[in-house]
């Protein structure tokens, strides 16, 4: 019986995991997002990650979540909420919570997550937006993410798994970043992951013989463009830095915020913006 390399097994799960991505989840081009206020889906972006971690779910449901919130946008049923603002954060506010009941570890229930939001939206009109939702997806629920891609490509690395966490972290830091930026909704998961990756290596001092195996081996699974790969890598350094100062000013702001009793969350309190609150500002006469 002809056994197959681990490596092998996992290239072969990295190409079927493009292949999904390039079919039923492929990015929509830049001609269909002149609708959408690329301001307003930052500042979301921004409250779902700051809600995460709030709850201690992993930052790839935000990833998930943003796969629902742009596709709905592209779709025919839902490009007329990105017009108008409460539509707009009723959907955020849908998608988040989707993808947390679909992807967390343990849902949370409508109400609390209503009591989340500040009850600014029912749990009726959450369920509502959710029903309009799934069918705008196609009920496509599981998008490809650049952590799945991450978690595949540490496993070609020939080191021990503390080295393996490191430059998993340092990767998933990168995406994470990315997720709010405008420039990045375009790319493939797989291309921000890869690129995210390879700068994770060198951040680490891995031998440069290695680096460039593996970029030659994941290029070609992956089918990379290399003319735009050191300009992708660099964008994406820049981002992260710009970036890091915008999120932990949003996670540190608690201006108007009440305090959320999570109670099996570890019983502990904490603050947290209501979407309202978050584009509070485009509201202003």
């Amino acid at each position: 019986m002809l056994c197959i390399p681990s490596n092998e097994l996992i290239l072969d799960r990295i190409s079927v995991l493009r292949m999904q991505e390039q079919s039923a989840y492929e990015k929509s081009p830049p001609t269909d997002h002149a609708h959408i206020n690329f301001d307003h889906r930052s500042a979301m972006v921004i409250w779902w990650l700051n809600l995460l971690e709030i709850l201690e779910y992993p930052t790839e449901i935000a990833e998930i979540a943003l796969s629902y919130l742009d596709r709905c946008l592209c779709s025919t049923a839902g490009s007329s909420m990105a017009q108008n603002l409460s539509s707009f954060r009723l959907l955020c506010v849908t998608c988040i919570y989707t993808a947390i009941k679909v992807h967390g570890y343990a849902s949370v229930p409508p109400s609390s997550f209503a009591q989340l939001c500040q009850d600014e939206y029912t749990v009726e009109q959450i369920e509502e937006m959710e029903y309009k939702l799934l069918p705008a997806l196609q009920w496509r629920m599981n998008p490809p993410t650049g952590r799945s891609y991450l978690r595949l490509f540490v496993e070609l690395l020939p080191s021990v798994e503390d080295d393996k966490q490191i430059v998993l972290e340092l990767a998933d830091y990168q995406v994470v970043h990315s997720t709010p930026n405008e420039k990045w909704m375009t790319v493939a998961s797989y291309v921000t992951a890869y690129c995210a990756f390879i700068n994770a290596l060198e951040t680490v001092g891995m031998d440069q013989t290695m680096i460039v195996s593996l970029q030659q081996t994941l290029r070609f699974s992956l089918e990379i463009d290399c003319e735009k790969e050191d300009a992708f890598r660099k964008d994406l350094q820049s981002l992260v830095l710009a970036s890091t100062n915008t999120l932990e000013k949003a996670y540190s702001s608690s201006n108007d915020d009440k305090s959320i009793d999570l109670g099996s969350k570890a019983s502990k309190k904490c603050a947290i913006s209501s979407p309202r609150s978050v584009l509070y500002q485009e509201e202003s006469p």
